[in-house]
């Protein structure tokens, strides 16, 4: 009989996670020991990607995680984390474990974990650098697998420049990510400007991707790019955004650009690395976080925050076109190798294996008076700021008729 497995996702946003989690659940379908199902806060995009899959989808409230598993008779839950582990996550998360219900942490980003490691029978991460944040000795890592075959270099790239408007005398920079300030999206755009007084060879920067909010106004950080790009005096024949992009459009873009420039400041793994050097491309990025590790030969990753070094390395690759083919085939090389999906799935299944099989019912015990505790502490907070209120209004109130009555004697008195 197969077992359930849900996994928990906060949207269906455009992001790695999501990249990886349609890419773990099409590999594992194969394997009829285990049935995937998602559950969300937030719908988007992505979701057309996963109902591709047949995979079945569940939207839920924060609070209806628990009983939504145990309604449909879950086995297992997989939280799929950023930064840390955010509020959402929190009470549902000591919820399961009251329930007997094995979580496995999947600790996708550069951030330590915020609720107790031992509620979660494995935490699994993606990188060298996030074993080192996470500090833990329970930690596995695993690389992120990466759809190789869905993958597919386009041979038509002069009718592709031109759809795009993309000049065809250029040595193309190109960068493919959400529009957020931890993508530093003006040092790309200040190393190119940097880099056309640099080199006499023609270039030019084609941006895509989302914009991300994070509570800003929609439309925000979009004008703020623009606004610098036209402050610098940049046209259309200089650089192009083009928005958001379906994945064969992103496809497009990673066929038709030379060198694939992403300084960024944190990343957990980055898995549109791979997906640039799957075509071939040469990454320029900063040394930080897990870049160094996912980069490797496939790119020059230069000391962070370093912008002259930044510029003197995408210079290099713009004026030595044999250089630029070397380490991109190098990158390709090592993500078809390093990311291959079959290994890489296994690996995954077998974590969920051991955290299903191994229910260690004293463990449990141990630590299920902890966390009530826990729970009572939480509840006890909230209750605290409900009565508080109540008795704010109540104060209010008071004040209120108090000086109603001061205000009847005054007048009484005149």
């Amino acid at each position: 009989m197969s077992k359930k497995i849900f996994h928990i996702i906060r949207g269906f946003n455009y992001g790695g996670i999501n990249e990886f989690l349609y890419t773990f659940i099409k590999y594992s379908k194969s394997n009829t020991l285990l049935k995937h199902y998602v559950i969300a806060f937030k719908d988007g995009s992505f979701r057309s990607r996963f109902e591709e899959l047949n995979c079945p989808i569940f939207f839920t409230e924060d609070r209806g995680v628990t009983d939504l598993v145990k309604r449909n008779g879950g086995d297992c839950v997989v939280t799929h984390i950023v930064n840390g582990s955010p509020s959402y996550l929190h009470q549902h998360v000591y919820d399961l474990f009251l329930s007997h219900i094995p979580v496995i942490n999947y600790a996708h980003c550069s951030f330590p974990l915020r609720s107790p490691a031992w509620l979660f029978k494995q935490i699994i991460t993606t990188s060298k650098s996030n074993v080192l944040i996470l500090g833990l000795d329970k930690v596995i890592r695993i690389p992120i697998p990466i759809d190789i075959e869905r993958y597919k270099v386009k041979s038509n790239i002069l009718e592709i420049k031109k759809k795009w408007k993309v000049p065809l005398d250029r040595v193309i920079l190109g960068r493919i990510s959400r529009i957020e300030s931890l993508k530093m999206i003006s040092e790309t755009i200040m190393a190119y400007i940097e880099l056309r007084r640099k080199t006499k060879i023609p270039i030019f920067l084609l941006l895509a991707g989302e914009e991300a909010t994070y509570g800003l106004p929609k439309g925000v950080r979009i004008q703020e790019m623009k606004k610098l790009v036209s402050s610098l005096g940049l046209t259309d024949n200089d650089f192009l955004y083009v928005g958001p992009v379906s994945d064969e459009e992103k496809q497009e873009i990673l066929s038709i650009i030379d060198i694939y420039s992403a300084p960024t400041s944190m990343e957990g793994y980055g898995i549109v690395f791979c997906e640039a050097s799957l075509f071939g491309k040469p990454i320029v990025s900063y040394d930080n976080y897990a870049n160094k590790e996912v980069i490797a030969e496939g790119g020059i990753v230069v000391k962070d925050k370093d912008s002259n070094a930044l510029v003197e390395a995408l210079k290099t690759l713009v004026e030595d076109s044999e250089l630029r083919r070397k380490i991109g085939k190098q990158g390709e090389l090592l993500v078809k190798r390093r990311n291959n999906p079959d290994s890489i799935v296994k690996q995954i299944e077998d974590a969920i294996f051991n955290a299903i099989s191994y229910n260690d019912k004293s463990s449990f015990y141990q630590y299920r008076w902890e966390a009530r505790k826990i729970k009572i502490i939480m509840l006890s907070i909230k209750n605290f700021r409900y009565y508080k209120i109540k008795i704010e209004i109540k104060l209010y109130n008071l004040l209120s008729f108090l000086k109603s009555i001061i205000k009847t004697k005054i007048l009484d008195k005149t």
